[in-house]
């Protein structure tokens, strides 16, 4: 027989059949051996996938070992947590949690397997550094990152690593590793905020083919020339779908765009890293609802990228960009400003001085870019954020986004569902 992976029963029979034929063989050589192995594998994988094993009810073994040891439902109490978890537990209310499954293991000796649903050789190890609550596990779950009825702070533990998985980063053995990995530049956000903002826009880069059916090419940082990112600004006057359109845009450059919006107590703009493959990822709040701070705050992670972002900083957050003081910041500001108006062209045109609608309109034309850009730069120059409203989008990015779904979590399988 032709020996392959088992795709349906027929073929399942044909290799259960080949491997007794091999066996009633008188004498097996070297050949026959591997064969015989690999057909063991192959029929393996099939029985796991098509016939998966049911593991005992965990609550039954809970109440099973309870009666072996002569443990009353009081006796549970140190163990889980107290009498109202105790009871919750044992009538199906409370599902069990990582720390109460570890006691359960270590007490009663429960094998991991009949706790957990699922055959792994051990549980996760306690991680005493991290303080899994101050992960804004309310917002993971309420931004459907996970699917789980009551109870969410019992399960912090089981979302925040779930959620690491699928950032397809380790857990850290200690609060803020991550962001340790180069640096950053929130300095008033809540550590944990920036933390679980990352995790969701790294778990968004990973699967990024469910938000962008444009391929990601090869990252070279020498193919972002100034003209490339000219040609990105133009893409400002596209409206509704400009958005989306930089996205794809960049993919073709290497470059994986993600929005997310940003956590309670961050001020947070934006973000640039890399990711463990060298993919440079570029994250947006959407903070500042307007078109000219959606493509200045793009235009300026592109700095970064272009200016500081390596393997020795892997990570740069950037918190209200426009009032830094930070070298590194004014330096990608400085960047992004050219990129989109020249200095010669600024210095030049009546717009700078002006600041009139028409003047505006007319430079916005010249340099094929959205009229907000200019307007923004306008007010920034003059320290003045109450001019020129109706010309720089208010309230429109975040309104686009959502239409388009950008903000959405990751589908994948196996989901997280706590119930």
């Amino acid at each position: 027989m032709v020996i392959g992976l088992i795709k349906n029963e027929t073929e399942y029979q044909q290799a259960l059949d080949r491997i007794e034929e091999l066996l009633a063989e008188p004498a097996n050589n070297e050949e026959t051996e591997r064969e015989l192995e690999l057909l063991g594998h192959l029929v393996d994988k099939y029985e796991s996938e098509q016939f998966p094993i049911e593991y005992p009810d965990p609550v039954k073994a809970i109440k099973n070992r309870m009666e072996d040891l002569g443990l009353r439902q009081k006796d549970l109490t140190p163990i889980v947590g107290s009498s109202s978890k105790v009871s919750e537990v044992l009538n199906y209310k409370r599902r069990l949690s990582l720390p109460m499954m570890r006691a359960l293991n270590k007490h009663l000796k429960i094998p991991p397997e009949v706790l957990l649903q699922e055959d792994p050789e051990t549980l996760p190890e306690e991680e005493p550094e991290i303080d899994w609550q101050k992960f804004h596990v309310q917002e993971i779950v309420h931004r459907g990152w996970v699917q789980i009825g009551t109870h969410i702070k019992d399960h912090a533990e089981e979302i925040v690593r779930y959620l690491y998985d699928l950032a397809g980063q380790r857990t850290p053995n200690s609060q803020g590793a991550m962001l340790r990995q180069g640096g950053y530049g929130g300095h008033r956000a809540d550590p944990y905020a920036l933390q679980t903002w990352l995790l969701m826009v790294m778990a968004k880069a990973n699967y990024f083919d469910q938000y962008c059916s444009q391929t990601v090419a090869g990252y070279d940082p020498e193919h972002i020339t100034q003209d490339l990112l000219s040609n990105l600004a133009r893409l400002s006057v596209h409206g509704e779908q400009a958005p989306l359109l930089a996205r794809d845009y960049l993919a073709q450059l290497g470059i994986k765009l993600i929005f997310e919006k940003r956590l309670r107590h961050t001020y947070l703009d934006g973000a640039c890293l890399l990711m463990e493959d060298g993919t440079p990822v570029i994250g947006l709040t959407l903070r500042h609802d307007r078109i000219d701070a959606f493509w200045f705050t793009l235009m300026h992670e592109i700095a970064h990228l272009k200016l500081h972002i390596s393997q020795e900083q892997r990570f740069i957050i950037d918190e209200n960009i426009q009032y830094s003081m930070e070298d590194k910041e004014k330096e990608a500001s400085a960047y992004a400003a050219q990129i989109f108006i020249p200095d010669h062209v600024w210095n030049e045109h009546p717009a700078r001085v002006s600041g009139r609608k028409r003047d505006i309109l007319d430079l916005a034309d010249k340099l094929e870019l959205h009229p907000a850009i200019i307007a923004g730069r306008v007010r920034y120059e003059r320290n003045n954020f109450k001019i020129l409203h109706n010309l720089v989008g208010h309230g429109v990015m975040r309104s686009h986004c959502e239409r388009q779904g950008v903000f959405d979590p990751v589908e994948c399988s196996p989901t997280l569902s706590v119930n």
